[in-house]
């Protein structure tokens, strides 16, 4: 797993950017790791940049697999409180499986999920401001995956 993530208190929002090879379960790990982060806020929204991976094949065919994983999600929204997720995602295949995850998750109260294919309505669903600059320099934290054991 790889990931960068930015928390700027100043336009409510938490930044996370995927890369390298995306496996089941890392956006859970980036929600725990995003967790102990002092800057963090109950409110704040989420854009995370899914444009650079694509989302496992499992989530794509298994209705079991997406019930498991919104099961899953329940610990993560503790963590925030009416806030919006917004993911962008690469292709169409991975928007119909973000798109399904919305779906299912719908009556959850506390965070509203919406998937898009393109930032800029992403950044404007959430009100980050135009030209507004995502931070990749030294604030931000980046995580990977350890390399797996032969």
């Amino acid at each position: 797993m790889a990931y960068t993530y930015y928390i700027d208190p100043e336009v409510n929002c938490i930044f996370i950017r995927q890369f390298g090879e995306f496996e089941v379960g890392e956006g859970f790990l980036s929600f725990k790791a995003i967790a102990d982060d002092p800057l963090l806020d109950l409110s704040m929204n989420i854009l995370r940049d899914m444009r650079d991976v694509s989302i496992p094949s499992i989530y794509h065919d298994s209705l079991e697999e997406i019930k498991r994983v919104r099961d899953q999600l329940e610990w993560a929204t503790a963590y925030f409180e009416n806030c919006l997720n917004a993911w962008v995602v690469g292709n169409a295949a991975d928007y119909a499986v973000a798109h399904r995850w919305s779906a299912t998750t719908r009556l959850d109260r506390r965070i509203t999920r919406k998937p898009f294919r393109n930032m800029a309505p992403a950044r404007e669903w959430l009100g980050i401001p135009d030209g507004y600059q995502i931070s990749t320099g030294q604030s931000a934290i980046t995580a990977t995956r350890r390399p797996r054991q032969a």
